[in-house]
This record gives structure tokens, C-alpha cells and sequence, in this order.
């Protein structure tokens, strides 16, 4: 889709990317993006979905819960918070989100296993 734009709009919207990815947990708001890279939210966000294919706010949500997913991977956080770590304000909102986009609950992704086995040693 991005074959179809014009230079000025290509570097416009992988520039936006770029700022949302920077400041995934804290993103800038849609008026402060546009002001930033000088064009109008409205252009912005047409240009945008046309080059990725999500609304700024979709793309922000869909990269929050891939992060989330490896955080949940690779760490031992409780489900709450990844949650807030990943800028959801509440877990019950980011338990719904992460089960529409994943097919399955937060707390259903596999989890790393203890260092000790998950066995304590008996006495």
C-alpha cells in the first residue's frame, strides 16, 4: 500500500511509526503526531490507515498486545501488570483486548517455568 503514496506522505507515516514505537506505553496524541510531522489529524490518519492498514489507534493497540504477549513469555509479571505496563489502564479492559486479538485470556499464555522447576524442595 505504501508503493501508492508519494514520498512526502511515505516518510510522513513510517516518521509517525516511528514515534508511536518509540513511546508505545505514553504515545503522543493524534494532534500532537500531526503537528509534529505538519499535516492535519484527518490527512494524517487517512494516509496512515492507508499505509499500514490500521488506524493509528488500532496499529498503538495491536503493538501493545504483542508486547504484552512477550512479556508474558518471557516473564514471571502477574497479568496486571503487563497490563499496565504495556499502557492499558485496566486489566479487565486489557484481558478482553488481549482475548479478541490472541483467540485466548492472558492468563492461558504459556509462562517461562521457575528457575527451580516450579518444585519447592521438601523438608
Amino acid at each position: 500500500m505504501v508503493a501508492s503514496m508519494g514520498r512526502r506522505e511515505r516518510d510522513r507515516v513510517h516518521a509517525v511509526r516511528e514515534l508511536l514505537e518509540a513511546n508505545i506505553d505514553t504515545p503522543p496524541t493524534l494532534a500532537e503526531l500531526s503537528r509534529r510531522v505538519g499535516v492535519n489529524v484527518t490527512t494524517l490518519s487517512q494516509q496512515f490507515r492507508q499505509a499500514f492498514g490500521y488506524t493509528i489507534f488500532g496499529y498503538l493497540r495491536v503493538r501493545r498486545l504483542e508486547h504484552a504477549q512477550q512479556l508474558l513469555r518471557e516473564t514471571d509479571l502477574p497479568v496486571s501488570q503487563v497490563a499496565y505496563r504495556v499502557g492499558f489502564s485496566n486489566p479487565g479492559a486489557f484481558a478482553t483486548a488481549y482475548r479478541r486479538h490472541f483467540g485466548h485470556v492472558p492468563r492461558d499464555e504459556p509462562r517461562p517455568i521457575a528457575a527451580d522447576g516450579g518444585c519447592s524442595p521438601i523438608h
